[in-house]
């Protein structure tokens, strides 16, 4: 089971039992690196399940921003996808402006919060210590970078470069200059 499955089902089953991973619960694990604005394009063209897709696989990698997208996804729910849950809506809130503090964000858990029982606010307050515990945040996950040969580049820095006669360094001598003669 990956990580974005058992996060959702962990906290899935910790905040609403009843609710399934086949209501909607969890994200679609996506089988490359899509960027953010990749999830923006998507929302606009009105593809919310998609967008949900896309942030939840950055939100759980740590992006402060998917995860606020995810809490207003879990406000407002998706037509035929995604239940409202005010619950899981003030946890993703509530987390994504833990490190990276914004006005916006922090009116938006105060709102959902004000709307939640006593009970569900204990609920909510399980969760958001579960997710800090198992999950990264206050990050922005724009790009992916590959793995770097240290050594190799190393080795290529420390190659004995060619005095030109100037504080120009090159690896060959220039072949488009020509001898000129007094």
């Amino acid at each position: 089971m990956n990580k974005l499955v058992l996060i959702f089902c962990i906290i899935g089953a910790l905040l609403t039992p009843e609710l399934s991973m086949a209501e909607g619960s969890s994200c679609k694990p996506l089988s490359e690196f899509v960027p953010y604005k990749a999830g923006v394009k998507v929302e606009k063209r009105g593809e919310h399940k998609k967008a949900f897709d896309i942030y939840c696989h950055l939100a759980i990698q740590g992006d402060y921003r998917a995860q606020f997208k995810i809490a207003q996804y879990f406000d407002t729910g998706i037509k035929g996808e995604l239940e409202p849950n005010l619950v899981h809506s003030y946890v993703w809130a509530k987390y994504a402006n833990h490190y990276v503090k914004s006005r916006k964000r922090a009116e938006f858990a105060a709102n959902i919060g004000a709307k939640l029982t006593e009970e569900q606010r204990a609920m909510a307050s399980s969760a958001y210590t579960l997710l800090a515990s198992i999950m990264p945040g206050g990050l922005r996950i724009d790009m992916q970078y590959k793995p770097i040969d240290i050594a190799k580049l190393l080795k290529e820095k420390r190659k004995k470069k060619k005095f030109t006669g100037s504080n120009i360094k090159r690896d060959e001598a220039p072949t488009n200059l020509g001898i000129v003669e007094f």
